[in-house]
């Protein structure tokens, strides 16, 4: 055998034990840490959720039903919704946004003719929630 390719394989065999020396000893390391971590960490409880939190006011719809078919260019929309919730309002004609003083709210919609998908969103500091109605405006004529 050549002087040559015993010293590299003997270096290559001193490499190789080194390696996986090194990479036995860091998660040996490793695993120490983490098991001291979870000693280490507090339990975390949960307190029940307020009253408060529970008593949120959602938003409803009370006028006018889905589906409603009317011969005339404006209905009013009238609902509930969390105190101090964004309002907004969207309809293919129109589109208003409004800040929710109290918890009763009404606006006036103006309709095109044919079906009018009217999306009401409130937003407040937690929630979003959305309703979709559909009216139909159709002419006397």
């Amino acid at each position: 055998m050549k002087k040559e390719t015993l010293i590299t394989t003997v270096v290559g065999i001193v490499l190789g034990f080194s390696t996986a020396l090194i990479i036995l000893f860091t998660t040996t390391e490793k695993k120490k840490v983490q098991e001291a971590k979870k000693v280490i960490q507090p339990k975390i409880t949960t307190s029940p959720p307020s009253l408060k939190e529970e008593k949120r006011q959602q938003l409803t719809l009370s006028e006018p039903e889905d589906g409603l078919t009317t011969t005339t260019a404006k209905i009013k929309i009238k609902g509930q919704a969390e105190k101090q919730s964004m309002i907004i309002i969207q309809s293919p004609d129109f589109e208003k946004a409004l800040k929710n003083e109290t918890v009763d709210f009404a606006i006036d919609v103006p309709l095109i003719l044919g079906e009018n998908t009217i999306r009401v969103t409130t937003y407040n500091q937690k929630t979003t929630e959305e309703k979709t109605l559909k009216v139909y405006y159709f002419n006397e004529q």
